[in-house]
């Protein structure tokens, strides 16, 4: 799983989405973060279905999530649309793998706001064979 994290922070820094944001954290912010900021969490992974024909190959679902405070989510819908950008339908670096695809699932992103923090969630589905 390590390998599949560095690949996704050397694509995010590759990126134009730090532009629009202060950090992008692992699994859980820091108490004193600034926004606007993300989250990367690894949601569920493991080994593909073997009846589907892809043996030794890892389906990892990551979550980012965008945080902002305000009056409105203009800096996280740009962070937001720099995301698809970098990361829908695009290739990965994952060491000791062949990656296959990353996908934003349909319906795998969401909105909302919470005691006046936006927040936009969004998914990626990440294939990959172990080599």
């Amino acid at each position: 799983m390590k390998e599949l994290f560095d690949a996704m922070f050397a694509k995010y820094n590759a990126s134009s989405v730090p532009a629009h944001l202060t950090a992008l954290y692992n699994t859980e912010a820091d108490s004193n973060a600034q926004f606007p900021y993300a989250v990367l969490q690894l949601v569920a992974g493991g080994a593909a279905d073997f009846a589907s024909g892809e043996h030794y190959t890892e389906n990892w679902l990551v979550q980012f999530n965008l945080f902002e405070k305000g009056p409105n989510m203009a800096a996280i819908l740009e962070a937001f649309a720099a995301l698809i950008t970098a990361f829908d339908s695009t290739s990965l670096a994952i060491a000791g793998h062949k990656f296959l695809s990353c996908r934003r699932p349909p319906g795998s992103t969401r909105q909302t706001k919470v005691e006046g923090v936006w927040q936009i969630t969004v998914q990626f589905r990440i294939k990959a064979r172990a080599q």
